[in-house]
């Protein structure tokens, strides 16, 4: 079976080592895209899986535009910043994996989950 592509968003400590785990275990998964606005953070992500460059954005919404290149999505923005991308991601038809919390309140948890 070929490794799952995922998309990460958000690229801080927690995005980076989901990003890792693409590393240690090629056969179960590849990062195929970063959206981060820290540049920092981005192109670190963008080197050590060797992304193309239109695949590395600043806003997640660049890949929420597109039509679906992934199998999945890791949603690692800052916890209250969930809502939007796991809606939309969702409703591409993305597979998720969103970092804990889902949201800071039980109505945007309610609101993932619909």
């Amino acid at each position: 079976m070929a490794p799952v592509s995922l998309l990460v968003v958000g690229a801080g400590g927690r995005g980076s080592r989901y990003a890792e785990y693409a590393i240690e275990r090629p056969d179960l998964a590849r990062i195929v895209g970063v959206a981060e606005p820290r540049p920092v953070h981005r192109e670190r992500i963008a080197e050590k899986h060797d992304l193309a460059v239109e695949n590395t954005v600043t806003d997640w919404r660049e890949f929420a535009a597109r039509p679906r290149f992934a199998d999945a999505v890791i949603i690692a923005t800052q916890d209250a910043m969930h809502i939007e991308p796991a809606i939309a991601f969702a409703e591409l038809g993305y597979h998720i994996l969103l970092e804990k919390p889902m949201a800071p309140n039980e109505e945007d948890c309610r609101r993932i989950a619909e």
